[in-house]
């Protein structure tokens, strides 16, 4: 078995709703965002190369810290609300295979003619981001992904967030 890097990337539109610290940020209305294909196998394993949360907006980017919980196998509390608490149950947290997170501190800002982009980024060569594993029986290669407000935050209308985690699977 050789080594393969898994690219996960998608982008939203945040919703406007002031979220509190420990929030839901982003998911599907009934699970959180299943990621198949990661693992080739039952017992695989992985190494976070990347996580990047990148924001973008007309005049100004709320700059806010953001983590990923990620789970080898699908949690129990499935149902994502949107700007709603957040909390991993006990049964949940032996399925969370790692956080990665960004904090304000973290984001850089560029500006172009209509648009002001802020990329916060962490990678295996400045930070220690965690080692992901499957331990699944049921689904053997998917990894399924709660994204969650770190503090308090309000997002405009006009604004956009991208996400990508970089994943090394061996």
């Amino acid at each position: 078995m050789g080594k393969k890097i898994k690219i996960i990337e998608f982008s939203f539109t945040p919703d406007t709703t002031a979220f509190t610290a420990g929030d839901v940020l982003y998911g599907d209305t009934t699970s959180p965002i299943e990621v198949r294909d990661v693992f080739d196998f039952e017992g695989g394993n992985g190494k976070v190369l990347e996580f990047t949360v990148e924001g973008y907006h007309a005049t100004t980017v709320t700059k806010k810290g953001i983590s990923a919980y990620l789970f080898h196998t699908l949690p129990v509390s499935t149902a994502v609300a949107i700007n709603a608490a957040e909390s991993i149950s006990s049964a949940d947290f032996t399925k969370l295979c790692g956080k990665l997170s960004v904090v304000t501190a973290d984001y850089a800002d560029s500006a172009f003619a209509s648009n002001v982009v802020t990329i916060a980024s962490k990678t295996s060569n400045t930070d220690d981001l965690p080692i992901v594993w499957n331990a699944s029986t049921g689904a053997k290669t998917s990894l399924w992904v709660k994204l969650v407000v770190d503090e308090s935050a309000t997002y405009s209308s006009s604004g956009l967030m991208h996400i990508k985690i970089i994943i090394e699977c061996f």
